[in-house]
């Protein structure tokens, strides 16, 4: 193999960095120029690679290379371009704020973008009297724009054309616009869950808009539809054992986070249809070979939802949420029922040994409601227009839910937090007291030796 001196080497590599400069004048993902600062070349070069669209937004002043997007300062002007032919007809639109602003007096504060602008926008350059924003003040892209965007197209001139209204699914509808925010507005919410923390029970989970959190810690397998809602979730706290439950309870009680480790995670794989599956079953009843091999071959993740601890004392909280439209003489109505519950896993409730009160039940908070009866046409409301488009919507049978999960909410926030966490700190710590027992044990022989030793 031929060597080659580490000079000679840089040099070739800074004449490639420099051949490479040379080879365009546009790198797409670069940072770009404004068009009113580019050079007819760079505006060629720039149109061949960059992405048509209907609005783009620009800046008067370069905001810092790696400014977060939270970070960024309102947008300056829009340019609108319907047909999205770098020849189409262009309209610049200018958020000026809600301190009025002429035509003068912006020319002389941006002199180069208002020459520019009275060259190229065809539809005009238009100053309107909006707040600064980041987003679209016209809304080009929705089928249904706010009543201010509407006034903006109808000022500045610009239509975009008729758009259907994308359907959304009756599943998704339900979740997303109703049921959804009703549950975290009302039960699953941080005020619960910090009774529940403080109370030694896991928290609640809801679907959110993170990665991960849409599925996580809900039954994905429920029906929801207009004549069926069952939904479900669950979360559980998992301690090493016995006496670390017990330290957790008690620190608690004394108003201090636990010093022992908990690991707090949900179980999806109990919903799963047609699986023998226990969330809270002891790990004795697990493959002997599991500790050995406890991850899959490829992705390296926990086999069968068990982790390599043996982490089964545990304690899981629950919430079902169920509604069915059922049919009467009178019309319709919607029945709903919703349960919050907690469970001790089996080696807790065989092993754990309180103190005279019979703290080894389970808690279980329910409310069962049915709605006012209402039209079987019920997508009509009194003046016969259609405007629900899901069951939920009518207030009847949001009325019903809203009352149930109030009633569970405040029966969870009643709960007597002392006698709780008194309860499950005094148990039986025989495990403790073998572990001292070895302890003292092996000083002991460590003693011998020494003394042996000497």
């Amino acid at each position: 193999m031929k060597e080659i001196l580490k000079k000679d080497l840089l040099a070739k590599l800074n004449e490639s960095s420099l051949e490479m400069d040379e080879m365009s004048k546009y790198n797409p993902g670069r940072e770009e120029k404004n068009p009113w600062d580019e050079t007819p070349e760079e505006r060629a070069e720039r149109q061949r690679f960059e992405r048509r669209s209907v609005v783009k937004s620009y800046r008067f002043e370069k905001p810092p290379i790696g400014t977060k997007p939270e970070d960024m300062p309102p947008v300056d002007v829009f340019i609108y371009n319907p047909s999205k032919e770098p020849t189409g007809r262009k309209t610049a639109v200018v958020p000026a704020g809600l301190i009025p602003i002429t035509e003068e007096e912006f020319a002389t504060k941006n002199p180069k973008f208002y020459e520019w602008a009275k060259k190229e926008m065809e539809g005009g350059l238009h100053l309107v009297k909006v707040k600064k924003v980041q987003h679209d003040p016209l809304q080009a892209g929705k089928a249904k724009p706010s009543p201010q965007a509407l006034r903006l197209r109808q000022q500045t001139g610009l239509d975009f054309g008729e758009k259907e209204e994308t359907s959304i699914p009756e599943r998704e509808r339900i979740l997303r616009y109703t049921f959804n925010p009703l549950v975290r507005e009302y039960l699953i919410n941080d005020s619960i869950n910090n009774k529940l923390i403080e109370s030694g029970f896991p928290p609640l989970k809801m679907p959110d808009q993170m990665f991960k959190g849409q599925k996580a810690a809900i039954d994905r397998h429920s029906d929801i539809s207009n004549q069926i809602i069952d939904f479900g979730g669950h979360n559980y706290d998992f301690y090493l054992n016995i006496a670390d439950f017990a330290q957790a309870n008690e620190d608690r009680l004394y108003g201090d986070a636990p010093s022992v480790d908990i690991l707090t995670t949900h179980m999806p794989r109990q919903y799963n249809m047609g699986a023998n599956w226990d969330a809270l079953r002891p790990t004795e009843n697990m493959d002997p070979n599991y500790k050995n091999d406890p991850l899959t071959a490829l992705l390296k993740l926990p086999k069968r939802g068990y982790r390599p601890e043996d982490r089964d004392i545990a304690v899981g909280s629950s919430i079902s949420i169920k509604g069915k439209l059922e049919q009467s003489d009178n019309g319709l109505a919607y029945e709903w029922t919703v349960d919050f519950s907690t469970q001790l896993g089996k080696k807790l409730r065989d092993e754990i040994r309180i103190s005279g009160n019979n703290r080894q039940e389970d808690k279980r908070f329910t409310c069962s409601e049915t709605s006012q009866t209402f039209p079987t046409e019920w997508r009509k409301d009194e003046e016969g227009r259609e405007v629900y488009k899901v069951i939920i919507e009518r207030p009847e049978v949001k009325r019903a839910i809203i009352d149930c999960l109030k009633k569970v909410s405040n029966d969870i926030l009643n709960m007597d937090v002392t006698e709780e966490l008194e309860s499950r700190s005094v148990v039986d710590r025989s495990d403790i007291t073998k572990r001292m027992n070895e302890n003292k044990i092996a000083q002991l022989v460590i003693d011998a030796i020494k003394n042996m030793n000497k």
